[in-house]
C-alpha cells in the first residue's frame, strides 16, 4: 500500500500540466461526476476522463466534450475508452489556456 495524494484526492490536469507541449494519451476511463463550479458556485455533473497510466484526471468542457464526439463516433461516452487521443495546451475563445482534443489525421490511401 502507497501513501499518495493521488489514492486520496483526485487531482484535475491543469493547461500548465502539459508544459507547453502536445501529449498523446489513452483513455482508460470516461465517466459522469459531479465536479464544483466556481462560477456557478455548486457542483454540476460533467464528463471526467481517466488516462492510462496518468495520475491526473481530466474534467471535460463543452467544447472538448465536442470533439471527443466526433473523434468516437459516438456520445455514448463510456465507449471512449481506448481510444487515443492528442491533449495540447490551447488558448479558448475568451484568450484563457485551456486543451485542445485531437487526433492523429488519418493516413491517406494512396491508390
Amino acid at each position: 500500500m502507497t501513501n499518495s495524494a493521488y489514492d486520496v484526492y483526485q487531482f484535475y490536469l491543469e493547461p500548465s500540466d502539459l508544459r507547453e507541449q502536445s501529449h498523446t494519451v489513452k483513455i482508460q476511463t470516461a465517466m459522469k461526476s459531479e465536479v464544483f463550479d466556481p462560477k456557478l458556485k455548486k457542483k454540476v455533473p460533467r464528463i471526467v476522463l481517466a488516462f492510462e497510466n496518468k495520475k491526473k484526471v481530466m474534467v471535460l468542457n463543452k467544447t472538448q466534450c465536442g470533439s471527443l464526439i466526433d473523434i468516437a463516433g459516438t456520445d455514448d461516452f463510456e465507449k471512449w475508452a481506448g481510444i487515443e487521443v492528442i491533449i495540447t495546451p490551447a488558448p479558448s475563445r475568451n484568450n484563457r489556456q485551456t486543451i485542445a482534443i485531437t487526433t492523429k489525421a488519418p493516413t491517406p490511401v494512396i491508390t
